[in-house]
């Protein structure tokens, strides 16, 4: 059987797929959109490998066949993966004229030729257009899966030549679940901090995670104090080893935590949750703190805020690389204002 095998949460997306495929409906283009962490690329690989397998077995890659074993070795002629060369860097235009060198030629095991590529939404203005060449006029029996994190993010042109399969998050039952059967520790803490991501509560274990969302939370903790003091720009620098990715998905889980608490006596979550978050992770405390100031932030400013985050983060997806000094002491401020502003009240 193939290593890379659908997630539980997939089995939907991936019988509609399958099912295309089996009564001759392939796409020749296929775009496989949701949020960061549940396994889209994971998704995208099975599929790759199920539509060159020579035998497949019970809807899977058999694992066992030449290609399935080309496939094994990272060698199938027929199977071509672009991504950035950097993390978060763009996928440049020389990436994308190889897919129109590999599409035009003849498929060297016989079948299909596939091609990975993600995420879409890091495609830089000439990168897109020359991939919407190839999408426009696919030659042979070339199959594209595209990935992205961010579907508002990739040109309509290029949405509108693909199928599109939008995958949601898992429901928590299931993530939970496949999360204890990793014996990753608190799952269902893990899941909440997560933002429902199964895949970056799992490595959230497995790295710096916690550590750096720890050093997040405190800082944050400081900046909502209710307080007529400039905020203290050298705590900058704690953020420097963070993540734009990181700072953006963090504060956005606590602005929509603090408008969906607003009014509300539940500052964080409940209970044995709550518990277990300070005692094994260390953020329950600064949290707390910060949603229950922020019950008081104008509504309004908070949104707009957020919309900056967004766009924050879809730059960054797109490989923006700002400078990162300048740009958390503008967000410390841009803070402070949303702080100071709901004392005036």
């Amino acid at each position: 059987m193939s290593e890379h095998i659908p997630y539980p949460w997939q089995q939907d997306f991936w019988q509609r797929i399958v099912q295309q495929i089996v009564a001759n409906k392939t796409p020749h283009a296929l775009m496989i959109s949701g949020q960061q962490g549940i396994g889209k690329w994971h998704f995208a690989q099975a599929l790759a490998d199920y539509l060159l397998c020579l035998s497949p077995k019970s809807e899977l890659a058999c694992g066992q066949c030449r290609s399935c074993q080309l496939i094994a070795a990272n060698t199938h002629p027929d199977k071509k993966i672009f991504i950035p060369e950097e993390e978060g860097k763009a996928i440049k235009i020389d990436q994308i004229r190889e897919i129109s060198t590999f599409v035009s030629k003849t498929a060297q095991q016989g079948g299909r030729k596939v091609i990975l590529l993600g995420p879409v939404e890091q495609l830089n203005i000439n990168s897109a257009n020359a991939l919407l060449k190839n999408l426009e006029e696919p030659a042979g029996d070339t199959v594209l899966i595209l990935m992205t994190h961010v579907l508002s993010g990739v040109m309509p042109t290029i949405r509108s030549r693909c199928q599109l399969l939008p995958m949601s998050a898992p429901s928590k039952s299931v993530a939970v679940g496949w999360l204890n059967d990793l014996q990753v520790g608190d799952a269902e803490t893990l899941l909440d901090l997560a933002g429902g991501a199964p895949l970056i509560a799992k490595e959230m274990v497995e790295g710096d995670y916690l550590e750096h969302l720890q050093i997040f939370v405190k800082t944050l903790d400081s900046l909502s104090s209710h307080s007529n003091d400039m905020p203290d720009i050298t705590a900058a620098t704690q953020w420097l080893p963070l993540s734009v990715n990181h700072i953006t998905q963090w504060w956005l889980q606590i602005i929509h935590r603090i408008l969906v608490n607003s009014g509300s006596s539940d500052d964080v979550l409940d209970g044995d949750s709550m518990d277990n978050l300070e005692k094994g992770y260390g953020v329950t405390q600064y949290v707390q703190r910060i949603l229950s100031a922020g019950r008081h932030f104008n509504r309004q400013w908070l949104l707009k805020f957020s919309d900056k985050l967004i766009l924050l983060r879809q730059q960054q997806l797109q490989g923006a690389n700002p400078n990162m000094q300048l740009l958390i002491e503008e967000l410390f401020m841009d803070w402070h204002v949303i702080v100071q502003r709901s004392i005036r009240q």
